[in-house]
């Protein structure tokens, strides 16, 4: 699912600043979008043993965490001469940690 996130914020950048706000109420095309991603995502942080308010705080850590690491990728903030593959996979997998852990 992360790798998903940043292949289509990379791809779709536009689209993806979009889906970065809560929906108004009037937007139900969108709201229905929203929820659609939210349950994939509670649905992968339950398989960790996440579930109720506990699953918001964590669905909150992993939105946070990959749209930081996107979002300075996106403008070309990572000038060091390594892999950004590399270092994405690393934040994934710190990002199992917590959770395996949360």
């Amino acid at each position: 699912m992360a790798h998903a996130y940043r292949a289509y914020a990379l791809a779709h950048p536009g689209c993806y600043d979009t889906m970065l706000r809560a929906s108004a109420p009037d937007e139900d095309d969108l709201r229905a979008a929203a929820q659609e991603i939210l349950s994939m995502l509670f649905d992968i942080i339950a398989g960790y043993g996440v579930v109720g308010d506990k699953a918001i705080d964590a669905g909150r850590y992993v939105r946070g965490t990959l749209h930081g690491f996107v979002s300075v990728e996106l403008v070309g903030g990572f000038g060091l001469p390594r892999s950004l593959d590399r270092s994405f996979g690393q934040l994934v997998s710190a990002i199992d940690h917590a959770l395996a852990s949360w």
